[in-house]
């Protein structure tokens, strides 16, 4: 039970759960994995792929939402080995599906979560209709 850094707002479409670099990350709801990678919609000076949500995985809950887990990295290393899942595996509530990390647009070690009714990653970002606030899919909501 952490104590939250970001809170979902219209320019933070998501919460961020800090947690120590290489720490699991853990699917919050079953369902199916339907894409992971690294945030194409940001680049550095050099064309870089290095922002937004740096590695990510989202998840098709069986409640038929999208949940976007970003940031996520080995050890505080973007890399592909930050997922322990695949595209198309299935996974259960709990399941280790990768890293905490420091991936991306990131300040400090942590997990981004969001959820959204769309499974582009795009439309996890502000300004996007689909986005919706992930406390009310907690019990009792965030802490």
């Amino acid at each position: 039970n952490r104590a939250l850094s970001g809170n979902y707002n219209n320019s933070h479409p998501g919460i961020d759960i800090p947690d120590r670099l290489g720490q699991p990350a853990r699917a919050a709801t079953s369902g199916t994995m339907v894409s992971q990678g690294s945030d194409p919609t940001r680049q550095d000076e050099r064309g870089r792929t290095t922002g937004g949500f740096g590695y990510y995985t989202i998840i098709q809950g069986d409640d038929g939402f999208y949940y976007l887990y970003g940031h996520m990295g080995i050890n505080g290393q973007g890399s592909s080995s930050a997922f322990n899942k695949n595209v198309g595996d299935r996974v259960n509530a709990g399941d280790q599906i990768g890293y905490i990390g420091n991936s991306g647009n990131s300040t400090g070690s942590h997990l981004h979560f969001g959820v959204s009714t769309s499974p582009n990653v795009t439309d996890f970002y502000n300004g996007s209709n689909t986005t919706l606030d992930p406390c009310g899919f907690f019990v009792g909501g965030c802490p």
